[in-house]
């Protein structure tokens, strides 16, 4: 039973090859016309990669060299076929090493499937661009060549059908295309493949065209097709069907061109065997004398040899020709070929060393761009350090040999660019980083300031604008580089991205984002000119506020002048954690700080007015529950929220004020726990200055009847001078509990030479929260003690008077 015919995809990763046959079954469902006829997978297994093209879209890499399919073509004379599909990586690793296929005995699976087949379909995806699509053509010509070579020296029949295929013909469609421009485009693309392509075919190997009458041994014969698995979505087809573009047209002809190969194959064969057996015995008659001619005789010598090496040499291009691939391979065959011709020696010595210079220079040539290659380009750097590195070798270990003129060769051209690159590469970095130092050292000594009068708000606004005005544009080529085929201009974002310009913008970004947040805040505390309205600025009492409506139109400005969301107040974070003051350096920092604690200050007394007009002078603890019960609704809440804001400006971990007051309203008891004091009397108070005379004294007497609570803080250790007074200091006593309504005192014996007094802690702002007598001055008998100050030891537990609680007399 004869073979069939076979029919191999070849190509290069991700070009499309399994896709097409997949495409044939679904063309053969839905173009039979086009196709000529219907496609049995014979095998079963083209079903699953169809499935994966058009159904789930999950196509696997079948994990073998070659993947073999026999089809049946279903015509009115069926006809068999295998279809070869070669893995992307083995057809990259064979076109790479193409003279395997000159080998005598070819032992690699696809370099075997390469000379067995009937039809080589080539390739290549539509949406290459030039230079990718000259470098595929480069690897298939010099495929080619070797295929070429090894059928001519096998003195196979002619005619071999190579297809060169365009794949993914749907990306191509632009927005807004139709089906009339698409396939126009399409149209484009496959003449421009085809010129592109028949130059090089003109320049470098004998392929013959359809028709001829006498095909040589071993050529081949080249046709071109656009194929698409699936139409694109257009203007006027917008839900196209899932049917493939070119791809019964293509099977339809490669069927047939693969058909007739192998009957002129075998016809070819034919003829071969009834020559081969006509000239036997003539040949076993003159077997012996050839023999011995043949073992004896000395290799004959090519007498036009000398002429073809003057010829040669007369007719050689410059080095930048000569050198080039893939002209430098078959130059170095070429020579080569004259080397091991027998009469190589013989010929004269000038000729004998201009071909060994010759191959010496490729050789050279070819080794000194395999390391030219090897060498990170100037473009790959991001420090100045790697940049020099990559300068210095350019300019030493790879310097152009002084023995050869390679100038104007493609290593030469190469190496001139690059080193021209590492030149404006240095340049524009220094450019960027100055740039962007430039803008910090503004930014900087505009968060220095001391007043945010005048024109400060108009200068930052005027620096924020320059830093998003960039001097070079990214995508902009540096000037002095050049681009080369295969190789890019370098753009500006290449310095653009060395440490030391990244480092310098991150400073920018940072010294930009600090001080338009100066600004803002500045602007809301009502410390530059402007006539909007200040949301953080809180007029003092007297000034006429509406204090019920005033703390939500404030936080409503906030909100619109300062939204949350945006690139200087991301969406994710509460409050304005951005504007704290620690943030901030002096002298700003203290201006800033000044104005929080006025604006606070004016906010708090406008809360105690609001709380105090809901206590209605009920001093007593069910007084302050019902006056506590209000404060979660309006306006408290808003006043609470705006003071939230001012009082985290100071001190991150700030409570809601409002909210703290509520809860120590609510609260039944407070625990105290005065782990000692120390007692601050001025020395101008007496004269002679007070001492204290005993220990101190706290008593609580309880609301609700019962025995006082009575803690005695006995004096510890020696007086401590300081500045205009003296430091006295108590030890502690157990912890006791107050509740709302228990009476506190304190006293503390004290004499001034031989007379007695006693230091009396008895009034506070409350009769119902008296624990605050502590925290203010005492009266010494009936005057007040001014400058005398008690203050808990470290660690002591000490309930603190919220500031928004009102006094009441």
């Amino acid at each position: 039973m004869l073979a069939p015919p076979q029919i191999l995809l070849f190509g290069h990763p991700g070009s499309g090859k399994t896709h097409l046959l997949g495409a044939l079954l679904r063309a053969s469902d839905a173009q039979p016309a086009a196709l000529g006829g219907t496609v049995a997978d014979l095998t079963g297994h083209l079903e699953p990669v169809r499935a994966a093209v058009y159904a789930d879209g999950n196509l696997k890499a079948a994990g073998t060299e070659v993947n073999t399919f026999r089809v049946q073509y279903r015509t009115p004379e069926p006809t068999d076929f295998v279809l070869i599909d070669c893995d992307g990586r083995a057809s990259t690793a064979l076109l790479k090493a193409a003279d395997a296929l000159e080998a005598r005995r070819v032992t690699g699976t696809v370099a075997r499937a390469v000379l067995g087949s009937d039809l080589l379909v080539l390739v290549i995806d539509a949406t290459l661009n030039d230079d990718d699509r000259a470098e595929r053509f480069e690897d298939f010509l010099f495929f080619l060549e070797q295929v070429h070579g090894r059928r001519l020296r096998d003195r196979e029949v002619g005619g071999l059908p190579v297809f060169v295929v365009l794949t993914r013909c749907d990306l191509l469609a632009k927005p807004g295309d139709t089906t009339a421009t698409w396939e126009a485009e399409v149209r484009w693309h496959l003449a421009k493949v085809r010129r592109q392509f028949e130059e090089f075919v003109d320049d470098q190997l004998p392929f013959e065209g359809h028709g001829s009458s006498s095909l040589p041994f071993g050529s081949v014969d080249v046709e071109d097709y656009a194929t698409a698995v699936r139409r694109p979505p257009l203007a006027d087809a917008p839900k196209p069907e899932a049917e493939p573009f070119g791809v019964a047209e293509l099977f339809h002809d490669a069927f047939r061109a693969a058909a007739a190969h192998r009957t002129r194959a075998r016809a070819s064969d034919t003829r071969l065997r009834h020559t081969v057996w006509a000239v036997a015995a003539g040949v076993l008659a003159l077997l012996a004398g050839a023999v011995a001619v043949t073992v004896f005789a000395p290799a004959t010598a090519d007498p036009q040899l000398p002429e073809r090496v003057k010829l040669y040499a007369r007719g050689e291009p410059a080095a930048a020709v000569r050198l080039a691939e893939p002209t430098a391979t078959r130059n170095k065959r070429l020579l080569a070929s004259y080397r091991a011709d027998p009469g190589f020696f013989a010929l004269p010595a000038d000729l004998q060393a201009f071909v060994e210079g010759r191959l010496r220079e490729v050789d050279d040539y070819q080794a000194y761009r395999a390391k030219l290659a090897a060498q990170p380009a100037p473009s790959e750097a991001r420090t100045l350090d790697e940049l020099e590195r990559v300068r210095a070798k350019l300019a030493g270990e790879l310097a152009l040999p002084a023995e050869y003129t390679w100038g104007d060769t493609e290593a030469a051209r190469l190496r001139d660019k690059w080193l021209a690159d590492a030149a404006s590469i240095r340049g524009a970095e220094a450019a960027w980083h100055d740039w962007y130092r430039g803008l910090l050292n503004q930014a900087t000594a505009l968060t220095l300031t001391g007043s945010f009068a005048g024109d400060w708000r108009d200068r930052v606004n005027r620096l924020a604008d320059a830093g998003t005005q960039p001097p070079f544009a990214l995508g902009s080529p540096l000037p002095g580089s050049e681009a080369l085929p295969g190789r890019d201009a370098v753009t500006y974002r290449v310095p653009f991205e060395y440490d030391r310009v990244y480092q310098a913008r991150r400073d920018w970004e940072y010294a930009r984002g600090r001080l338009l947040h100066l600004r803002d805040l500045a602007d809301a505390l009502a410390l530059t000119p402007s006539a909007e309205r200040r949301p953080l600025l809180i007029p003092p009492p007297g000034s006429g506020l509406d204090a019920t409506a005033f703390p939500a139109g404030q936080l409503a400005e906030l909100r619109t002048r300062f939204p949350r969301g945006g690139e200087l107040y991301p969406a994710d974070v509460s409050g304005y954690p951005e504007w704290e003051l620690s943030g901030f350096p002096d002298p700003a920092r203290s201006v800033l700080a000044g104005r929080v604690r006025e604006s606070f200050a004016s906010g708090a007394a406008a809360v105690r007015t609001l709380v105090a007009a809901r206590l209605n002078g009920d001093d007593t603890p069910a007084g302050w529950a019902r006056a506590a019960e209000g404060l979660s609704a309006p306006p408290f809440a808003e006043w609470g929220r705006l003071l939230h804001v001012l009082a985290k400006l100071e001190e991150r971990a700030a409570g809601d004020p409002v909210a703290g007051l509520a809860a120590f309203l609510r609260a039944p008891e407070f625990a105290f726990d005065l782990r000692g004091a120390e007692l601050t009397i001025p020395l101008v108070l007496r004269n002679p200055p007070l001492v204290p005379a005993g220990p101190l004294t706290v008593t609580v007497t309880p609301r609700a009847g019962g025995e006082p609570v009575v803690r005695t803080f006995a004096p510890v250790g020696e007086p401590v001078p300081r500045d205009l007074t003296t430091a006295y200091t108590f030890g502690a006593a157990p912890p006791f509990t107050y509740r709302p309504g228990d009476a506190l005192r304190a006293e503390l014996p004290v004499r001034s030479g031989a007379q007695a007094f006693t230091l009396t802690w008895d009034a506070g702002g409350s009769r119902t929260f008296q624990f605050d007598r502590l925290a203010r001055e005492p009266r010494l008998g009936t005057e007040p003690a001014t400058g005398v100050r008690l203050a808990p030891a470290a660690g002591s537990v000490v309930p603190r008077v919220p500031a928004l609680l009102p006094e009441v007399r």
